[in-house]
């Protein structure tokens, strides 16, 4: 089962030199990453309201699996889904 936020909450992350996500805080706790799974980038609708992201899907100490996102045009971070 599987939780999906929309609109997703945003959330401060820590990245690496790849830029991929070290921890994020959300709802005022750090979730460490323990392991990074899937990466991929999507690009869309560029002719009218641009959507360019790079998604993650992410395991933390915390004990779940979960998918963030970076907004690459504002570099801001979101919690878009968590799998129980």
């Amino acid at each position: 089962m599987t939780k999906l936020y929309q609109p997703a909450p945003s959330i401060e992350s820590t990245s690496g030199d790849k830029g991929e996500p070290l921890a994020f805080q959300w709802r005022g706790q750090v979730h460490r990453v323990l392991h990074l799974g899937n990466r991929w980038r999507v690009h869309l609708d560029w002719w009218r309201v641009e959507i360019w992201r790079e998604y993650f899907q992410v395991e933390v100490q915390s004990g779940f699996t979960c998918v963030i996102y970076r907004d690459l045009l504002t570099d801001a971070w979101y919690l878009q889904r968590i799998y129980d």
